[in-house]
């Protein structure tokens, strides 16, 4: 209203033209809205020799005057503009699909047509969203002296994990480059040229199958510092995210951000990426002796505030080392409990924190205070010396540990036994989940759900439902077998009340427990518990730092080849052959238990970044290829310059990387990140607009001396 009177000059794309006896409404778009035009009377016989169209690109000069019926809808609902002259810049044929919020273009049209898809007012709130997500990293980081320093595309291919895209060389015929899937060793190297804070949003590549959440080409935010703890890289980064949350939602995100185990999250949610939106946590009924390991921690003279006496137990010594919180704060001679004595607390030191894990982030420790600061890894990793780790220890028989919060499981298995229900009794794994207020679900809804659960992508053979009726009496699907009092005690031991329904899977270890976790995360978008405008941050740490490859029987890295052990169990790895000798026993080995000094930053079930503490010495990273099974030919030859760099007094180094693309859908309350992405490819990773890829001449297969013989 301010510029009423005032004479403008706009141009843009013609929206719509409504036509109203003698004169001509028309609305303009452009980046930054719709504006209303008015065309008198005078201009008639002008715009019936030059007609418009949607989205001719036209330029008009006039006056602002205030409109007599407004539009609340639009930021200049108040006035419009009455038109003294314009001129036609462009004609347009009409759009193959109708260019606003609701259009009637599919998924591949528009992709056809992203050019005309982008002038969308839903498609442009997303990448301003975009910017605006980027603009505040930069922001952010720049305040804390970090560099923005480009790395190479161009790179050398060393495949180790998903596949590489290559790039044929003219010059160097028969010798190919890899486009990065990070740009992991150049930070790194970076750290050893004592550029002690990097950051980059870069592009990477991947060549990988795709779904909603993935690109062939995608953008992260990647980082790395040097003379750091982890600690140090979890607050420096909750510090990020929450000014992302500020500047781009308006949101103060100011609760502590929890903290959790890797296998506090497979045990309790079924995946290492848990939405904590809500609960429904996953009771475990049953569960095989191998579904997690652990080692008590090994105490440093610095962990517990006094001296500690730690019983070494041997491998197969089905007893555990067992400390209660309040002797952790004192003088501490550890006892040993026998695996049938199921009333003890089992605890467990944040090897990076000197504290026990609770739910909620500690505060941040100084140096002195941290059990796995920096200069205890460069120790570990320097003097390749450290406290030996207590043995490895199996899950099995009455108790299970849920490490992280010095709690135990209970084997509950009884529970569900001795009935002869044969579906329970041969199955590895049996987990049950309450879902709220769900006891009045009809024979119909149950239905849906086993078949739900039934589908391919699941892979159960079927589902068990028990429901606790309001008036505390119980009705299931298993009615046959179990009788009243044993459905209370199971409907106890998954923490239900009355109102609730119980659903109960049951098969193989992986695939039942995948198998819960989906059906948790189905059962909180069906009752409404994952609303988009609700964010939920956590830390996943301590995981397994290999896995274990049957088809090769050897292991492999989680992460990736250059993420550090946790100082306790650098020994471990240094003192032990990684080669595996017996395939059936490979839990038993002592790599099966070491853990990575690794972090995922998880936000409503998506992790959105991931990183670890880096090795940094040279002797150490070699164990770490050889453990993968390189040769030291090959180590030479795919990472010879970053070993040789390991000689010249690398720093302790860690990082971690941000999915932009990802954490931009999220703040943008969408389940792909396409739409935050202003040329994406489709699920077969085709650009349709160009038709990329595409075949190349044969001028240019004789110039790179490369000859096709498609199979």
């Amino acid at each position: 209203m301010a510029d009423v009177n005032k004479e403008v000059t706009l141009a843009g794309w013609v929206q719509t033209v409504r036509k109203f006896g003698s004169i001509t409404f028309l609305d303009l778009r452009d980046r930054y809205g719709i504006t209303q035009l008015l065309f008198n009377e005078s201009l008639n016989e002008v715009l019936d020799k030059n007609p418009l169209g949607r989205e001719f690109v036209l330029q008009v000069t006039g006056k602002v005057s205030e409109r007599s019926s407004k539009n609340a809808n639009i930021a200049t609902g108040d006035i419009e503009i009455a038109v003294s002259s314009f001129t036609i810049l462009n004609k347009s044929i009409t759009p193959p699909f109708t260019i606003q919020d609701d259009t009637d273009g599919g998924d591949e049209l528009r992709m056809k047509y992203r050019y005309l898809d982008l002038r969308r007012n839903a498609v442009k709130k997303n990448l301003e969203l975009r910017y605006a997500v980027g603009r505040s990293t930069r922001n952010y980081l720049h305040e804390n002296n970090f560099m923005d320093i480009e790395t190479p595309f161009l790179i050398k291919s060393t495949p180790e994990g998903a596949r590489d895209f290559v790039v044929p060389s003219r010059m160097n015929a028969g010798q190919f480059y890899a486009l990065p899937q990070s740009p992991q060793t150049f930070k790194q190297l970076l750290m050893v040229s004592g550029y002690d804070r990097y950051y980059q949003i870069v592009k990477c590549f991947r060549d990988e199958d795709l779904r909603a959440d993935r690109q062939p080409e995608f953008t992260q935010i990647d980082c790395e510092m040097c003379f750091v703890e982890q600690e140090d890289i979890l607050q420096m980064f909750e510090g990020l995210v929450r000014r992302i949350f500020k500047d781009v939602k308006n949101i103060d995100y100011t609760e502590t951000i929890e903290r959790m185990t890797w296998m506090n999250a497979m045990w309790t949610y079924g995946n290492d990426k848990p939405d904590t939106r809500f609960g429904m946590k996953l009771c475990n009924l049953k569960f095989p002796g191998h579904a997690f390991l652990t080692s008590p921690p090994a105490l440093s003279k610095g962990e517990g505030a006094g001296s500690v006496d730690a019983n070494t137990n041997a491998q197969n010594n089905l007893e555990s080392t067992v400390l209660s919180k309040e002797e952790a704060a004192g003088n501490v001679e550890t006892s040993t409990n026998s695996q049938n004595n199921a009333d003890f607390k089992v605890l467990s030191f944040g090897e990076d924190l000197g504290e026990v894990y609770s739910k909620t982030s500690p505060p941040a420790l100084s140096k002195g205070e941290r059990a796995g600061s920096f200069e205890t890894n460069l120790n570990a990793q320097n003097n390749l010396e450290s406290t030996t780790p207590s043995p490895l220890e199996r899950v099995r028989g009455e108790v299970s540990f849920r490490e992280d919060l010095g709690e135990v499981y209970p084997d509950i298995s009884h529970l569900i036994n001795g009935v002869d229900f044969k579906v329970f009794d041969e199955a590895e794994t049996v987990i049950a989940i309450a879902v709220g207020g769900c006891s009045e679900y009809t024979r119909k809804q149950t239905d849906e759900l086993t078949e739900w659960v039934k589908r391919p992508q699941i892979g159960m053979k079927g589902l068990v439902f028990i429901k606790c009726n309001a008036d505390g009496t119980f009705k299931s699907s298993v009615d046959k077998f179990y009788d009243a009092a044993k459905l209370k005690a199971i409907a106890d031991a998954a923490n239900a009340k009355a109102g609730d329904l119980i659903l109960i899977v049951a098969g193989a270890e992986e695939k039942t427990r995948k198998a819960a976790s989906d059906l948790r995360m189905h059962m909180g978008t069906t009752l409404g518990l994952r609303n988009a405008d609700d964010f939920k941050l956590l830390w996943i740490l301590d995981f397994p730092l290999f896995e274990y490859a049957e088809e090769d029987n050897r292991w492999v890295a989680r992460h990736h080849p250059f993420t550090s052990p946790k100082p306790s169990d650098i020994a471990t790895m240094i003192d032990n052959n990684p080669v595996i000798e017996n395939a059936a026993e490979y839990l038993k080995h002592p790599y099966a238990n070491i853990k990575a000094n690794a972090y995922d930053m998880v936000l409503n079930g998506n992790e959105i970044g991931g990183g670890s503490i880096r090795i940094f010495q040279k002797e150490l990273q070699q164990k770490m290829f050889a453990a993968l099974g390189m040769s030291e030919e090959e180590q030479q030859h795919k990472f010879g310059f970053l070993l040789g760099a390991f000689e010249y007094g690398a720093p302790p180094h860690g990082g971690i990387a941000f999915g932009f693309d990802r954490l931009c859908s999220i703040l943008g309350g969408s389940e792909s990140i396409r739409d935050f992405i202003a040329f994406p490819k489709n699920n077969s990773g085709r650009d349709v607009m160009i038709d990329a890829p595409s075949t190349i001449d044969d001028k240019q297969f004789e110039e790179l001396q490369i000859r096709l013989d498609l199979k």
